[in-house]
């Protein structure tokens, strides 16, 4: 399970079109999302957090506290 982080909320990334690198693909878009931001481009972060919400591809966890 590929998870991110951001604000305290964790979000799971799904893969599940790209057969057998789906895992590859899950790991591509969390070093994308490191990526963005080590260079501080936090809206790029958010903007892909609601559109992968959207989409279907990044589940937001709930917390078990």
């Amino acid at each position: 399970m590929t998870t991110y982080t951001y604000k305290n909320i964790t979000y799971q990334i799904v893969i599940k079109d790209e057969w057998d690198k789906n895992t590859q693909r899950e790991e591509q878009i969390l070093k994308d999302f490191k990526h963005c931001e080590q260079t501080h481009d936090y809206l790029t972060i958010k903007n892909r957090i609601t559109n992968g919400i959207k989409w279907g591809w990044l589940i937001k966890i709930k917390n078990p506290h």
